[in-house]
């Protein structure tokens, strides 16, 4: 049965992207004279990773936080493990889907996409 991690964890990246505390895009300088702050990248609607057989009958739980690099496009150009969730299984489940099923909407500086950074909580739980 596959679980569905990422509903709560959307929330919390949303609320950690409006404070922008957890993102970073490089610094491309002014535009026109005028400083333009970056948008961050946004969440689209996206596949749940799915919970690893193993780790459902090992009773494994937990959340892995990823950096996702996000390009241009919006799509996932690096994505790596920046909190483990203690379990292998569980955090290469999670940067699989994200790596090759996941898409955002770009960031922006002003009306140009732009690289950038975010953070992705993924939360595995045996309820869903």
């Amino acid at each position: 049965m596959p679980s569905s991690p990422v509903r709560a964890a959307e929330e919390q990246a949303r609320a950690e992207a409006a404070s922008g505390a957890n993102l970073s895009a490089p610094d491309h300088g002014a535009a026109g004279g005028v400083d333009v702050a970056p948008s961050w990248p946004g969440y689209l609607a996206n596949p749940a990773p799915e919970m690893p057989l193993a780790s459902r009958q090992r009773g494994e739980v937990g959340k892995v936080v990823l950096k996702v690099r996000v390009d241009q496009s919006g799509r996932p150009q690096a994505v790596s493990v920046l909190h483990t969730s203690g379990f292998a299984r569980l955090d290469e489940a999670a940067r699989k889907t994200v790596a090759e099923r996941w898409r955002f909407a770009p960031a922006r500086r002003g009306d140009t996409p732009v690289d950038a950074d975010v953070n992705v909580p993924i939360v595995f739980r045996l309820d869903d």
